[in-house]
């Protein structure tokens, strides 16, 4: 998968370490926190007076009282929190985003979520250890690492070409605008991200960009100019994911209570992806509701570093013997003078002359060696059931050995004798017991509790997102929309428009800047109205 690259960033954009005043500010954000846990919602008490009688989560309806399916869908979305220990940000940056990342992990969950959505399908259910090849797969892509597209590394890297300072806060839209630039390079999932300003989403301009061909835009210039035209197509089987992001501003320094129907009509949508938002400097995200009490997972939880790039395997024990065989075919071309181990002793010398005296005398036993080798299978079986003779008799040892030879058994001596202990083969039977069935680790990234909070507790500033598959998917997102999420707030909580006004400048999809390696701040005409993130702040 490619991946962005970047220029180093300016000294006014590096991170530095936290003085006394943010020292306090962390203080008192950690202060804040502890208040919060009061919130946790445990699943066997979610009947109180608080709650209503239906559920909602991402497009989804429960009733409250089903607690267990409630607990399962909550837990089949992925939870991204703080890090620690992960691989310095820029090489010389930060270890941890502890404090300062709450924003970024709230658009990794909700960039899973559509990512998820795309390649296992709405409703997928998490088991732990999944071995679903996809959702390892979309998990791996936010990791803590350079390499990762969607980690904590490339989203603040992302971030410094949106003006912000390595470890500052991100607002909704900033943090729109970095996922909407690193898609471009996902080639696995060709999702396209569209960012709707201003409170206004363009229905043709959304379907223009979703049918624009992917293009990869790590290649070089030479290999572009041969590709054929880019121009977008109108066939519904040329129709691109796309991940919409809506950020808005519900309210001066508090929500306006009159866009609460609306949220709670956009919660019962199928395209619903989530909400990131929060409170001020607090970010969080919003899964769904019930009645005026917002459920959201919160980032704000600091754990240690998991790696998951062990490889997943179906059958753990051929990649345990394929990795021990590899080794043993390296084995005598590493064997240095120097290193005090034995490769052969004298007893594995006599065996040797033992052989030589047999082969030269019984010239049956190698005709009975031939025909083994064309049926492998039987010589395996055989070695099983002679394992107790071949401590009693001296001679059927000697024709183990010629066996083994013949059929290409390793030997660390590279001579006829029996190969040493750490030498042999390991045959699946040997193993079964010994090997660690599955590395791959993803109980970290779910989330056993559910936290809640009311309306009235949320900034005015957040951002919708809405995830669509296919035509038919956005078509039906735009018809809901128009009859049951806009008529339920007065004014209406966005507005939708079918075609582009004609004044307007052409839209232009967005698949990387001409210059591959962005600094400064990025103008995206697409966007009617563009305007830098200070308007969708949270403010303090």
């Amino acid at each position: 998968m490619p991946l962005p690259r970047y220029r180093p960033v300016p000294e006014h954009l590096k991170y530095r370490a936290p003085g006394v005043c943010e020292k306090v500010r962390n203080l008192v954000y950690a202060s804040k926190l502890v208040m919060d846990l009061s919130s946790f919602v445990e699943i066997n008490a979610f009947r109180t007076p608080k709650f209503d009688e239906y559920t909602y989560l991402m497009g989804r309806c429960y009733c409250s009282s089903d607690k267990e399916e409630i607990k399962k869908a909550a837990k089949a979305l992925c939870w991204f929190t703080y890090r620690t220990n992960f691989p310095a940000i820029g090489g010389d940056g930060p270890t941890s985003d502890k404090g300062w990342g709450c924003m970024l992990r709230c658009g990794q969950m909700l960039m899973a979520e559509a990512l998820k959505t795309v390649h296992v399908g709405r409703g997928w259910e998490w088991s732990p250890n999944s071995t679903d090849p996809n959702y390892r797969r979309t998990v791996r892509m936010f990791q803590d690492k350079r390499t990762s597209l969607f980690s904590i590394q490339q989203i603040a890297q992302m971030g410094v070409s949106e003006g912000k300072r390595m470890c500052e806060w991100f607002g909704p839209n900033t943090i729109a605008q970095c996922l909407k630039k690193l898609a471009i390079y996902d080639d696995w999932s060709q999702l396209v991200v569209h960012v709707a300003m201003d409170n206004l989403m363009i229905a043709s301009d959304i379907k223009t960009l979703a049918a624009t061909p992917y293009k990869d835009v790590t290649a070089p210039d030479e290999e572009k100019r041969h590709k054929p035209s880019d121009s977008p197509t109108n066939e519904p089987s040329n129709f691109r994911p796309v991940l919409i992001l809506v950020p808005l501003r519900l309210g001066l320094t508090t929500i306006n209570r009159a866009y609460l129907p609306s949220l709670q009509a956009f919660f019962k949508l199928p395209q619903c992806c989530g909400i990131v938002g929060g409170r001020p400097n607090h970010a969080v995200y919003f899964i769904g509701f019930s009645g005026e009490e917002l459920y959201y997972l919160d980032p704000h939880t600091a754990q240690r570093t998991v790696d998951l790039d062990a490889k997943p395997s179906s059958s753990p024990v051929e990649d345990m013997v394929e990795l021990r065989n590899e080794d043993l075919q390296e084995g005598p071309a590493k064997y240095d003078d120097d290193e005090p181990e034995v490769l052969a002793t004298q007893e594995d010398i006599e065996d040797l002359e033992i052989e030589e005296n047999s082969n030269s005398n019984d010239s049956s036993k190698k005709e009975n060696t031939v025909e083994k080798e064309e049926v492998p299978e039987k010589k395996v079986e055989k070695t099983e059931e002679n394992v107790d003779e071949k401590e009693e008799v001296a001679e059927e040892k000697v024709v183990k050995n010629d066996e083994e030879e013949e059929t290409g058994s390793p030997s660390g001596s590279g001579g006829d004798c029996e190969p040493l202990e750490h030498e042999k083969a390991l045959k699946y039977q040997e193993i079964d017991d010994a090997v660690e069935k599955d590395q791959f680790d993803d109980s970290t990234f779910h989330c056993d509790d559910l936290l809640y909070m009311h309306f009235d507790s949320l900034d005015p500033s957040l951002a919708l997102g809405f995830i669509c598959t296919c035509l038919d998917d956005f078509n039906d997102l735009i018809e809901s929309l128009k009859n049951c999420v806009l008529p339920a707030s007065t004014p209406p909580i966005l507005e939708i428009l079918d075609e582009r006004p004609a004044n307007w400048p052409k839209f232009i999809p967005y698949q990387g800047a001409s210059d591959p390696i962005p600094v400064v701040d990025y103008e995206d005409f697409a966007d009617p109205g563009f305007d830098s993130d200070d308007n969708f702040e949270i403010l303090e």
